[in-house]
Protein backbone atom coordinates (compact mmCIF):
# COMPACT_ATOMS: atom_id res chain seq x y z
CA UNK A 1 0.00 0.00 0.00
CA UNK A 2 1.67 3.67 -1.01
CA UNK A 3 2.48 5.59 1.64
CA UNK A 4 0.61 8.91 2.03
CA UNK A 5 2.74 12.23 1.56
CA UNK A 6 3.29 14.01 5.26
CA UNK A 7 2.77 18.15 4.91
CA UNK A 8 5.74 19.89 6.83
CA UNK A 9 4.20 23.33 6.18
CA UNK A 10 3.47 23.76 10.02
CA UNK A 11 7.13 23.46 10.53
CA UNK A 12 8.71 27.18 11.02
CA UNK A 13 10.48 27.80 7.87
CA UNK A 14 9.08 25.35 5.46
CA UNK A 15 6.54 26.70 2.87
CA UNK A 16 5.03 25.15 -0.34
CA UNK A 17 8.09 25.61 -2.25
CA UNK A 18 10.43 23.88 0.16
CA UNK A 19 7.71 20.88 1.13
CA UNK A 20 7.17 20.48 -2.86
CA UNK A 21 11.68 19.90 -2.97
CA UNK A 22 11.55 17.73 0.16
CA UNK A 23 9.19 15.62 -1.65
CA UNK A 24 11.05 15.76 -4.73
CA UNK A 25 13.76 14.05 -3.35
CA UNK A 26 12.26 11.52 -1.44
CA UNK A 27 11.59 12.96 1.48
CA UNK A 28 7.85 12.17 2.20
CA UNK A 29 6.92 11.30 5.82
CA UNK A 30 8.65 12.65 8.86
CA UNK A 31 10.62 9.66 9.71
CA UNK A 32 12.75 10.57 6.48
CA UNK A 33 12.71 14.12 7.48
CA UNK A 34 13.91 13.30 10.70
CA UNK A 35 17.00 11.39 9.14
CA UNK A 36 17.76 14.45 6.87
CA UNK A 37 17.71 16.46 10.18
CA UNK A 38 19.80 14.31 11.96
CA UNK A 39 22.72 14.12 9.07
CA UNK A 40 22.69 17.68 9.03
CA UNK A 41 23.45 18.20 12.31
CA UNK A 42 26.10 15.20 12.89
CA UNK A 43 27.43 16.92 9.55
CA UNK A 44 27.45 20.30 11.49
CA UNK A 45 26.05 21.80 8.25
CA UNK A 46 22.77 23.02 10.62
CA UNK A 47 23.52 24.64 13.66
CA UNK A 48 21.68 27.46 15.81
CA UNK A 49 18.51 27.67 17.56
CA UNK A 50 16.35 27.73 14.47
CA UNK A 51 18.23 24.15 13.97
CA UNK A 52 17.69 22.73 17.55
CA UNK A 53 13.54 23.79 17.27
CA UNK A 54 12.98 22.43 13.69
CA UNK A 55 14.15 19.08 15.39
CA UNK A 56 12.65 19.78 18.40
CA UNK A 57 9.38 19.72 16.27
CA UNK A 58 9.99 17.10 13.77
CA UNK A 59 10.73 14.97 16.90
CA UNK A 60 7.35 15.55 18.27
CA UNK A 61 5.54 15.31 15.38
CA UNK A 62 7.03 11.85 14.60
CA UNK A 63 5.93 10.73 18.36
CA UNK A 64 2.90 12.25 17.59
CA UNK A 65 2.57 9.67 14.49
CA UNK A 66 4.17 6.82 16.73
CA UNK A 67 7.16 6.70 14.83
CA UNK A 68 8.95 8.15 17.84
CA UNK A 69 11.15 4.69 18.20
CA UNK A 70 12.33 2.07 15.48
CA UNK A 71 9.81 -0.17 13.76
CA UNK A 72 9.67 -3.39 15.65
CA UNK A 73 9.62 -5.15 12.71
CA UNK A 74 13.06 -3.01 11.90
CA UNK A 75 11.24 -1.83 7.85
CA UNK A 76 13.30 1.86 7.09
CA UNK A 77 12.92 3.55 4.27
CA UNK A 78 15.61 4.79 1.55
CA UNK A 79 14.75 7.66 -1.07
CA UNK A 80 17.16 8.48 -3.99
CA UNK A 81 16.64 11.45 -6.45
CA UNK A 82 17.84 10.35 -9.77
CA UNK A 83 18.11 13.46 -12.29
CA UNK A 84 18.76 13.26 -15.92
CA UNK A 85 20.14 16.19 -18.40
CA UNK A 86 19.21 15.65 -21.62
CA UNK A 87 20.99 17.24 -25.21
CA UNK A 88 18.77 18.99 -27.30
CA UNK A 89 18.10 15.58 -29.29
CA UNK A 90 16.74 13.78 -26.04
CA UNK A 91 20.03 11.78 -25.94
CA UNK A 92 21.15 11.54 -21.82
CA UNK A 93 23.99 13.74 -21.15
CA UNK A 94 24.50 12.99 -17.77
CA UNK A 95 23.05 11.16 -14.46
CA UNK A 96 23.06 12.44 -10.77
CA UNK A 97 22.19 9.69 -7.85
CA UNK A 98 21.09 11.50 -4.71
CA UNK A 99 20.75 9.47 -1.26
CA UNK A 100 17.88 11.32 0.18
CA UNK A 101 18.80 10.35 3.96
CA UNK A 102 22.53 11.13 3.35
CA UNK A 103 22.76 13.27 0.39
CA UNK A 104 25.20 11.02 -1.14
CA UNK A 105 25.79 12.60 -4.57
CA UNK A 106 27.04 10.26 -7.48
CA UNK A 107 27.05 11.51 -11.08
CA UNK A 108 27.24 8.96 -13.68
CA UNK A 109 28.47 9.66 -17.74
CA UNK A 110 24.91 9.62 -19.97
CA UNK A 111 22.23 7.14 -19.04
CA UNK A 112 23.29 3.48 -16.99
CA UNK A 113 20.38 1.61 -15.71
CA UNK A 114 22.57 -0.80 -14.39
CA UNK A 115 24.49 1.72 -12.64
CA UNK A 116 22.32 3.40 -11.33
CA UNK A 117 21.07 0.00 -9.38
CA UNK A 118 24.00 -1.09 -8.13
CA UNK A 119 24.35 2.61 -6.77
CA UNK A 120 20.94 2.41 -4.96
CA UNK A 121 21.79 -1.34 -3.49
CA UNK A 122 25.22 0.09 -2.15
CA UNK A 123 23.58 3.31 -0.62
CA UNK A 124 20.86 1.59 1.06
CA UNK A 125 22.58 -1.23 2.15
CA UNK A 126 19.95 -3.61 0.57
CA UNK A 127 21.00 -7.45 1.15
CA UNK A 128 19.81 -9.75 -1.68
CA UNK A 129 19.08 -13.17 -1.57
CA UNK A 130 21.35 -15.30 -3.67
CA UNK A 131 20.26 -15.90 -6.47
CA UNK A 132 20.14 -19.52 -7.62
CA UNK A 133 22.53 -19.86 -10.82
CA UNK A 134 20.72 -20.67 -13.99
CA UNK A 135 20.12 -23.63 -14.89
CA UNK A 136 22.93 -24.98 -17.30
CA UNK A 137 21.16 -25.13 -21.06
CA UNK A 138 19.93 -28.45 -22.19
CA UNK A 139 21.78 -30.02 -25.17
CA UNK A 140 18.89 -32.12 -27.09
CA UNK A 141 20.39 -35.51 -27.03
CA UNK A 142 19.94 -36.84 -31.07
CA UNK A 143 17.53 -40.08 -31.10
CA UNK A 144 18.94 -43.14 -32.22
CA UNK A 145 18.77 -44.14 -35.58
CA UNK A 146 15.68 -46.41 -36.20
CA UNK A 147 16.87 -49.76 -36.94
CA UNK A 148 16.41 -50.94 -40.17
CA UNK A 149 13.43 -53.17 -40.94
CA UNK A 150 13.53 -56.94 -41.71
CA UNK A 151 12.18 -58.24 -44.70
CA UNK A 152 10.14 -61.05 -44.76
CA UNK A 153 10.29 -60.90 -48.64
CA UNK A 154 13.63 -62.08 -50.29
CA UNK A 155 14.67 -63.35 -53.75
CA UNK A 156 16.43 -66.98 -54.84
CA UNK A 157 17.86 -67.10 -57.83
CA UNK A 158 19.29 -70.62 -58.88
CA UNK A 159 21.15 -71.68 -62.15
CA UNK A 160 18.64 -74.53 -63.28
CA UNK A 161 21.51 -75.88 -66.13
CA UNK A 162 20.97 -76.61 -69.81
CA UNK A 163 18.06 -77.59 -72.35
CA UNK A 164 17.67 -78.10 -75.93
CA UNK A 165 14.86 -75.77 -77.22
CA UNK A 166 12.99 -75.95 -80.30
CA UNK A 167 9.83 -77.84 -78.45
CA UNK A 168 7.32 -77.81 -75.93
CA UNK A 169 8.04 -79.98 -72.65
CA UNK A 170 7.34 -79.81 -69.12
CA UNK A 171 10.25 -79.33 -66.46
CA UNK A 172 10.40 -80.54 -63.03
CA UNK A 173 12.65 -79.33 -60.91
CA UNK A 174 13.41 -80.04 -56.89
CA UNK A 175 14.66 -76.88 -54.61
CA UNK A 176 16.48 -78.75 -51.47
CA UNK A 177 15.54 -76.72 -48.08
CA UNK A 178 17.13 -78.42 -45.04
CA UNK A 179 19.58 -75.49 -44.89
CA UNK A 180 16.60 -73.18 -44.66
CA UNK A 181 17.19 -73.44 -40.78
CA UNK A 182 13.23 -72.10 -40.07
CA UNK A 183 11.44 -74.61 -40.09
CA UNK A 184 8.57 -72.10 -40.40
CA UNK A 185 6.64 -72.54 -44.24
CA UNK A 186 6.77 -69.85 -46.29
CA UNK A 187 5.02 -68.88 -49.57
CA UNK A 188 6.70 -68.64 -53.38
CA UNK A 189 6.38 -67.86 -56.69
CA UNK A 190 9.32 -69.30 -59.31
CA UNK A 191 9.53 -68.13 -62.43
CA UNK A 192 11.61 -70.12 -65.17
CA UNK A 193 14.12 -67.80 -67.21
CA UNK A 194 16.25 -68.59 -69.64
CA UNK A 195 18.48 -67.06 -72.77
CA UNK A 196 20.28 -68.39 -75.81
CA UNK A 197 23.63 -70.54 -74.38
CA UNK A 198 26.69 -68.99 -75.22
CA UNK A 199 25.35 -65.15 -74.46
CA UNK A 200 28.22 -62.90 -72.70
CA UNK A 201 27.27 -63.54 -68.93
CA UNK A 202 26.69 -59.82 -67.49
CA UNK A 203 24.58 -57.54 -66.18
CA UNK A 204 22.91 -56.52 -69.17
CA UNK A 205 22.24 -60.03 -70.32
CA UNK A 206 18.32 -60.68 -70.88
CA UNK A 207 16.79 -63.88 -69.72
CA UNK A 208 12.73 -64.42 -71.38
CA UNK A 209 10.20 -65.77 -68.74
CA UNK A 210 9.30 -69.08 -70.07
CA UNK A 211 6.68 -70.21 -66.91
CA UNK A 212 5.75 -69.37 -63.57
CA UNK A 213 4.56 -71.62 -60.66
CA UNK A 214 3.55 -70.90 -56.94
CA UNK A 215 2.68 -72.63 -53.72
CA UNK A 216 4.04 -72.90 -50.13
CA UNK A 217 7.07 -74.78 -49.55
CA UNK A 218 7.58 -77.09 -45.92
CA UNK A 219 11.27 -77.36 -44.78
CA UNK A 220 12.92 -79.44 -44.46
CA UNK A 221 11.17 -80.66 -47.03
CA UNK A 222 12.34 -80.60 -50.58
CA UNK A 223 10.25 -78.41 -52.96
CA UNK A 224 9.26 -80.01 -55.82
CA UNK A 225 8.52 -76.91 -58.76
CA UNK A 226 6.94 -78.50 -61.94
CA UNK A 227 6.38 -76.39 -65.13
CA UNK A 228 4.14 -77.97 -68.24
CA UNK A 229 3.91 -77.20 -71.34
CA UNK A 230 7.35 -74.91 -71.28
CA UNK A 231 7.89 -73.37 -75.09
CA UNK A 232 11.38 -73.35 -75.11
CA UNK A 233 12.96 -71.11 -78.34
CA UNK A 234 15.36 -73.14 -80.74
CA UNK A 235 18.72 -73.82 -79.87
CA UNK A 236 20.52 -74.64 -76.69
CA UNK A 237 19.07 -72.60 -73.81
CA UNK A 238 20.54 -71.40 -70.59
CA UNK A 239 17.98 -72.05 -67.91
CA UNK A 240 17.82 -70.61 -64.34
CA UNK A 241 14.65 -70.49 -61.87
CA UNK A 242 13.83 -67.37 -59.57
CA UNK A 243 11.85 -67.98 -56.11
CA UNK A 244 10.11 -64.51 -54.60
CA UNK A 245 9.92 -66.23 -51.45
CA UNK A 246 7.08 -64.82 -48.37
CA UNK A 247 8.96 -65.73 -45.35
CA UNK A 248 6.47 -65.97 -42.19
CA UNK A 249 9.11 -64.79 -39.99
CA UNK A 250 11.57 -61.87 -40.70
CA UNK A 251 15.06 -62.54 -41.24
CA UNK A 252 18.02 -60.67 -42.39
CA UNK A 253 19.43 -62.55 -44.69
CA UNK A 254 17.52 -64.80 -47.67
CA UNK A 255 17.25 -68.31 -47.11
CA UNK A 256 20.01 -70.93 -48.55
CA UNK A 257 18.20 -73.00 -51.34
CA UNK A 258 19.91 -75.43 -53.64
CA UNK A 259 18.57 -77.25 -56.48
CA UNK A 260 19.02 -81.28 -56.10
Amino acid sequence: MRESLASFRELKGIGPATEARLHAAGVTTWEALSEVVETLGRLGACTGDHFRELAGQIAERRSAAGLSGPRPDGERSEAFVVRIALAGDGQPVRTTVTHARTQTEQPLAGWSPAAVIRLIESQSGLVLASRPAPAPESVPVPAPPAPSPVPSEHLVVLDAGKAIGGSRRTIELVVETNRVGDPASFEYRATLAGRPYGEADDAAATWTVLASDGGRGRPPARLPVRFEAVELPPGLQRLRLELALQLARPRAEAPTLALA
